[in-house]
């Protein structure tokens, strides 16, 4: 499985985070024989303009992001390389770097990659945070994660 967010990323990170590890609380799963809704598929995870680290603020000890890939799928295709990659634009002011949140997110995002995305018009101010996916540069560099991902799974790596 692969994730494309923007912005409300945190509310699908909550989710695998709950999926991840459940302390007595899980979301509701309709078809527990599922492997995609139970999570168990997650390899590749893409965030765009994240307000995860202004979400940080509110906790002391901010240390368990999501596992990419997840557990079940890197027991099952240990060769089979999953990511989690953060775009992000500084004119943005809702999206920041993931990596210095907490060493822990160091380790789980493989990339905080700045980008510049929107036009003339919204490229230099808070409204570029609607431009990530109209940016060849997010496109392309998730097109190519896909892509690895497709040809390991086919074992053409």
């Amino acid at each position: 499985m692969c994730r494309v967010v923007q912005s409300g990323r945190r509310h699908c990170e909550q989710l695998f985070y709950d999926l991840q590890n459940a302390n007595g609380w899980k979301p509701v799963i309709f078809n527990p024989d599922s492997a995609l809704e139970r999570g168990d598929t997650l390899l590749l995870f893409y965030s765009c303009g994240t307000t995860l680290p202004l979400w940080s603020l509110r906790y002391l000890d901010f240390d368990k992001p999501i596992r990419v890939p997840s557990r079940p799928m890197r027991e099952l295709s240990p060769d089979i390389e999953g990511e989690w990659i953060n775009f992000y634009d500084k004119d943005d002011i809702l999206a920041y770097p993931l990596r210095g949140v907490h060493p822990a997110y160091a380790d789980a995002v493989r990339e905080d990659i700045e980008v510049h995305v929107g036009n003339w018009i919204t490229g230099w101010n808070p409204f570029s945070h609607s431009g990530y996916f109209a940016s060849d540069r997010v496109v392309g560099r998730m097109a190519e994660g896909l892509a690895k991902a497709w040809r390991q799974t086919n074992r053409l790596a």
